[in-house]
């Protein structure tokens, strides 16, 4: 709540004291109707599982639990305007990250309970394709919000791996959701800069079920991830 307040108190003070700021790329916006940029970017991706019927009956899995980890983006964006308030963009980019899942097992061997944790790494190319609303400029600031689809090809899967190879969860290649999320354009002196937040919900299931107890713990498996970005435009 504090840090909320904080952010807020920050955003506030930069727009007040923006008020007594020369205008910068005053034609930005009507010069063209079509923009590029990049960007970089943080994520952390994670899962949600959908557990199997008989989860709580199974003797050998107790637990399953998701673990997200930081990984990061590297993209270009083609913006398109579509009016003083509106945009659509395409943000391709390479997407490097990493998650883990967290199992707790039973050994009847020696009748103990005992951590296993797989990870999962993965190097997507994703392909959002998003609708920006913006407010009116406000001297060198806009805030705005985005929403749209999202695709993702991993190439590092592992379903390919041999099926001998009982240590390896794998997971499908394709992956799709929707995405949403917020930033703030800050027009400087020779280009756009904007930080970004966005939060993305695969629909996918991604479980490639193999007859072991790891993948059949689940009836489906969903990507969840968050990315901040530092975008810019000329």
């Amino acid at each position: 709540m504090f840090r909320a307040l904080g952010l807020f108190l920050l955003i506030q003070t930069s727009v007040f004291a923006q008020s007594f700021s020369p205008k910068n790329l005053v034609n930005f916006d009507r010069e063209s109707n079509l923009h590029f940029g990049a960007y970089l970017g943080l994520n952390s991706l994670s899962f949600r599982f959908d557990l199997a019927d008989d989860f709580y009956q199974n003797d050998t899995i107790l637990l399953m639990q998701p673990q997200a980890l930081p990984g990061f983006n590297l993209g270009i964006i083609s913006d398109l305007h579509l009016g003083n308030n509106f945009d659509i963009r395409a943000m391709p980019a390479l997407h490097f990250g990493t998650r883990n899942i967290n199992y707790r097992v039973f050994d009847p061997s020696d009748t103990t309970i005992v951590m296993d944790t797989r990870a999962v790494e993965s190097t997507y190319f994703e392909l959002p394709i998003l609708f920006k609303y913006k407010s009116d400029r406000i001297v060198n600031t806009r805030v705005y919000v985005l929403c749209g689809v999202k695709a993702m090809w991993d190439f590092a899967s592992n379903i390919d791996v041999d099926m001998k190879d009982k240590s390896v969860v794998r997971l499908k290649k394709l992956d799709y959701g929707y995405e949403f999320g917020f930033g703030f354009d800050f027009y400087l002196q020779y280009f756009k800069f904007a930080p970004e937040i966005r939060i993305f919900h695969g629909l996918r299931n991604i479980m490639q079920s193999d007859g072991t107890e790891y993948s059949t713990s689940a009836n489906k498996v969903f990507t969840r991830g968050i990315i901040f970005s530092l975008t810019f435009e000329g």
